[in-house]
């Protein structure tokens, strides 16, 4: 049994603390939460139970509110073409656009290039001909972003175009009426990780929007072509792309589109729930078979065809092409591994570069993945048809294939594509110099630790922090897809115990799992051979997914094991944050003393410093369309928010280091050369007086300001704008947090059961403080506050002569008096009264900011 490599990504120690803290998480939630860029409670609300209100809206794409005043000016009276792609993505888009705009009486039609004849992108003759067919406003969809030239070349002819895209921009972007796509640079809009669909359904919402339509209505009729086209895309299933396919699944699962309908009922997908893997591996290949051997339109036909009967038809023909395209591509796959068999010295050759005669075009991507996969090495397969070859590539982690092509490029005709996947054309009479050319090229730039196969997994485990909560709350991640996978957990030098073949032909294994002192029920699915192995060895790795098993009416946590292997496999880290000021400034924050704490400090005149503040919605609020415009500061509640808010701002492109002017000097005089440079200056509420030294015109808080016994006599003469990001949702979550300490009506009366529980009237014992913790809430002490909750709880108790409580010997003893006759008055108790009070100034301090939030 081979060896199993490991690939752990490093993140943020103080974000994975920070959440454990805010919500009560398990470790193992919080380190995949940080793992996926989730640093803050907002975000965790966003990502864990966002709503269409935690969307964006679509006007702060740019040059989107340009494209919608065009298109609908020319209802009445141009003739439009929608510009599509032979993909799924590309596709779906095109049946989208098309869709919205003949159902409000546009004259369109539509345009997919084929993949064999013309491939991917724009093409001069076809939207030539559109114009010789009065069809002169151009909408392009999935594709467009790098057509210069032949965006210039039809407008001169006269055409209006609008650009719709999701690919990366190169240093020109095409000359057109409008170019929507988040990824360019002047973009204000916060998520990049759109697809081509997802572009496109923002401009019809956009469109409704204007046109007085419900954004909801919208979204109920087309989630179902967004949720196929993205996860066929294999775009981030993150932000407002998981927001959308979590209900778009359930829309596809029910959808009545007769295309849809007739796909899903052809590949036998009638189930209630439909997963991502559905999509993307059963539905999504059917639509894209028929572009990549024959004709992509047949595909598109399917999606807008609205009879049941002829879109079933059509479904039937998918089929086929389908299974056509999987002979086709075990053909080429079977001959691609003769021929590295037979002619490649795996020693010496580190890129796997292939070339075939007659060889489908349409599926050597697929192949090329495969044998990537296989040999564990980046692969460029060519096909070749004559002279012309055409070719794919894929690569493995940490390797750029387009940077090497680029090293190469003088034995090309063409290439293009990204780090990890590539589209090459080369003449076969360069072939071979090509592929030396390739070869040395990866001789000194592709280390061999590269070419070691890796299984990505999100941290190596103890037996501390597995538990069926942790199980329960990694379920809450679910869709899973791009940038969310699945989660492994690795196991280092587990002892299995009681392994046995379970299942059909004993396809299964079950065994327990021992670590340290602690036994754990696991399964592993089509691991049936491995149960001789198991049995020979002391201790292996096990990559698994911890999961809540019920049986019999009794849940337990069971560890669904995928990967099984010795234990001498090496463990390879990658830090995420690579930045040194980034690195740094974690270091530093973490000596802190809490810097995740949340403290509410009240404030007589609280309600009337909260009507100072604008609410800002954060549906239409971007950050970085204030760079450069207005002098801002951004204020968040502590300085992990403050770290969390500045690697959240990263992903949108927006480079700022926090303020912190107790820290480190070139710290500090890095963020204020970045505000010098932006206009923005990011620190958190402790630090505000020392950030006021600078001068703004804005100043936004992430949640509404606690320290107001210091915020509000600094901000007293404030001449700027005030204002606040959080929403009503955010709002009730902090006020959960600063309110789960205060001992209340019915946490007294729960601790105080707990204690009762004991029967020892009269006779003082030694206060286990987690025990009674646990049989008071049901659930383990976590986190300080349960701590602080559980003091505070004894105290009133005290106070109102329920119990005695001191201290001796180092140990907390309590003596419980027998019940009283007459009903406890809590009022009495000092600690109890302060905490209602406190309480009642949260509430009505939130309520100015949201009449009745609370």
């Amino acid at each position: 049994m081979e060896k199993k490599n490991w690939l752990i990504f490093e993140t943020t120690t103080i974000g994975e603390k920070y959440l454990e803290d805010f919500f009560r998480f398990e470790p193992l939630t919080a380190k995949m939460l940080v793992n996926r860029g989730v640093y803050h409670p907002r975000a965790v609300r966003r990502f864990l139970w966002g709503s269409i209100n935690d969307t964006y809206s679509p006007f702060l794409l740019k040059d989107l509110e340009k494209a919608v005043k065009l298109i609908l000016a020319g209802r009445d009276t141009e003739k439009f073409l929608i510009y599509g792609d032979y993909d799924a993505d590309g596709l779906t888009s095109t049946a989208l656009l098309y869709d919205f705009l003949k159902k409000r009486g546009f004259d369109v039609s539509w345009y997919i290039p084929n993949r064999l004849d013309e491939g991917y992108g724009l093409h001069l003759p076809p939207l030539l001909k559109a114009l010789e067919d009065g069809r002169s406003f151009i909408i392009t969809v999935d594709c467009g972003i790098t057509a210069v030239d032949e965006v210039r070349a039809i407008r001169e002819k006269g055409a209006k175009v609008v650009i719709t895209d999701h690919h990366e921009p190169q240093e020109r972007v095409p000359e057109a009426e409008a170019v929507i796509n988040p990824k360019q640079k002047e973009c204000p809009y916060p998520f990049k990780g759109l697809a081509g669909v997802g572009v496109a359904l923002k401009l019809i919402l956009a469109l409704a929007i204007t046109l007085g339509e419900r954004e909801e209505e919208i979204l109920e009729q087309y989630l179902d072509l967004f949720t196929v086209g993205t996860i066929a895309d294999i775009v981030p299933l993150v932000g407002e792309n998981r927001i959308y396919i979590m209900e778009g699944l359930k829309r596809l699962a029910s959808t009545q589109r007769p295309g849809l309908k007739a796909l899903k009922d052809v590949a036998q997908l009638n189930r209630e729930e439909l997963t991502t893997r559905d999509v993307g591996f059963i539905l999504s290949p059917r639509l894209n078979a028929a572009g990549r051997l024959k004709d992509p339109s047949l595909a598109f036909k399917l999606l807008v065809e609205e009879n049941y009967e002829r879109a079933l038809a059509l479904a039937y023909r998918l089929q086929e092409e389908n299974v056509n395209r999987q002979e086709i591509e075990a053909e080429i796959l079977k001959a691609a591994v003769e021929k590295i068999e037979q002619e490649v010295d795996l020693d010496r050759e580190k890129i796997l570069v292939i070339g075939g005669d007659g060889w489908h075009p349409g599926v050597i991507g697929i192949v090329a993945s495969k044998l990537m996969e296989k040999y564990y090495r980046p692969v460029i397969l060519i096909s070749f048809d004559g002279e012309e070859g055409k070719g794919s590539g894929r690569s493995v982690f940490g390797f750029n294939l387009f940077e090497a092509l680029k090293a190469v490029k003088e034995y090309l005709t063409h290439f293009g594509g990204h780090e990890r996947a590539v589209g090459v054309g080369v003449l076969k009479s360069k072939f071979w110099e090509f592929k030396e050319a390739l070869l040395a090229y990866a001789e000194k730039y592709l280390p061999d630790e590269l070419l070691l196969p890796k299984i990505e997994i999100e941290s190596i485990v103890s037996e501390k922090v597995l538990s069926l909560k942790s199980s329960e709350e990694i379920a809450l991640f679910a869709p899973f897809g791009e940038q969310n996978p699945e989660p492994l957990f690795l196991i280092k030098g587990g002892q299995v115990r009681g392994a046995q073949a379970v299942g059909k032909n004993g396809n299964h294994l079950k065994f327990n799992v021992k670590i340290n002192r602690e036994i754990f029920s696991s399964i592993a699915f089509t691991k049936g051979d491995y149960l001789e192995f198991l049995y020979e060895q002391s201790a292996v790795d096990l990559a698994f997914i911890p999961k809540p098993n019920s049986f019999n009416g009794k849940t337990e946590l069971q560890l669904n094991v995928k990967e099984i292997a010795p234990g001498e496999g090496r463990i390879f880290k990658v830090k995420k944050i690579k930045e040194k000021e980034l690195i740094s400034l974690e270091e530093e924050l973490m000596l802190k003393s809490k810097p995740f704490c949340y403290k509410f400090v009240n404030h007589p005149e609280k309600v009337n410093f909260a009507k100072k503040f604008l609410k800002l919605n954060p549906r239409e609020f971007s950050l970085k369309s204030l760079v450069g415009q207005r002098k801002t500061l951004m204020v968040t509640a502590n300085p992990a928010e403050m770290y969390g808010q500045a690697l959240e701002f990263r992903s949108y492109g927006l480079k700022l280091l926090p303020f912190c002017p107790d820290l480190n000097e070139s710290l500090k005089e890095k963020a204020v050369k970045d505000f010098w440079q932006l206009g923005i200056l990011l620190t958190c509420e402790q630090y505000l007086k020392e950030a006021l030294k600078f001068t703004f015109d804005l100043i936004i808080f992430s949640v509404p300001p606690l320290l107001l016994a210091t915020t509000i006599s600094l901000l007293e003469n404030y001449p700027g704008d005030l204002v606040f990001l959080a929403t009503k949702e955010d709002l009730k979550l902090l006020y959960e947090r600063l309110s789960r300490l205060l001992p209340n009506r019915e946490r007294v009366a729960k601790v105080y059961q707990a204690i009762r529980s004991r029967q020892v009237y009269g006779n003082p014992f030694v206060l286990a403080e987690r025990e009674v913790y646990l049989n008071a809430f049901e659930e383990e002490m976590k986190v300080k506050d349960d701590y602080l909750l559980l003091i505070s709880v004894l105290k009133v108790l005290a106070e109102v002569n329920l119990i005695k409580l001191w201290e001796e010997d180092g140990k907390k003893w309590v003596f419980l008096f027998p019940p009283p006759q007459d009903k406890i008055n809590l009022e009495t108790s000092s600690t109890f009264t302060r905490a209602k009070e406190y309480e009642q100034n949260l509430r009505e301090y939130f309520n100015a900011f949201y009449p009745d939030v609370l």
